[in-house]
């Protein structure tokens, strides 16, 4: 609970705040201590009151494996380049539809992430995709990431460990967080009788 489950970039303690029982955002990225491969996320977040335009209104993002970014953005009548939109693979793909809600209320991300996977060589054998539910509405539907998201770079794979952190980004906005979860999954599990 709290903070608990979160350091920084260098392991040491998280340095959000809580109140209320809500995560807000400040000072540097946060991660999770715990590691996960394929997983489900579910996790609430509320934009701060609306300032400036484009990237400059409330903007954070969800990193997986600490690489692959589902951008969250106040993107409530504010228009910005399409790949970094709510919803969107951060630089790879917009969202199939803005289901934004007002800044100050409580927004939903349900999302399924599928963790990429390498041959021995270091080639990819299958990519990251994710499932993005916003609000309820599916914005990604089993969208295969280009590599590691990043402002106006070229996504390109590099292999890597089959686990890492869940990571909330601080772009100096006060976004809200709760009702963070997270769920393993197994995609090689034998069907249940």
């Amino acid at each position: 609970a709290g903070l608990s489950a979160w350091r920084d970039k260098d392991g040491k303690p998280a340095n959000w705040k809580i109140e209320n029982g809500e995560l807000i955002e400040s000072k540097g990225d946060i991660f999770t201590k715990q590691e996960f491969g394929d997983i489900q996320l579910h996790l609430e977040f509320e934009m701060p009151p609306p300032k400036g335009a484009g990237q400059g209104r409330g903007n954070s993002g969800v990193f997986f494996m600490g690489r692959y970014e589902v951008q969250i953005l106040d993107c409530y009548h504010n228009l910005t380049y399409a790949d970094g939109t709510v919803g969107a693979l951060y630089g790879q793909h917009p969202p199939l539809v803005n289901a934004s809600k007002p800044p100050g209320t409580w927004q939903v991300y349900d999302i399924l992430f599928t963790a990429p996977t390498f041959d021995p060589g270091g080639g990819v054998k299958s990519p990251a995709y994710v499932t993005v539910f916003f609000n309820g509405v599916a914005v990604q539907n089993h969208e295969a990431f280009m590599g590691p998201t990043g402002w106006k770079i070229l996504a390109h794979y590099t292999a890597h460990g089959p686990v890492g952190p869940i990571s909330l980004q601080d772009h100096n906005n006060p976004t809200r967080f709760r009702n963070i979860w997270v769920r393993p999954l197994k995609t090689d599990a034998e069907p249940q009788p």
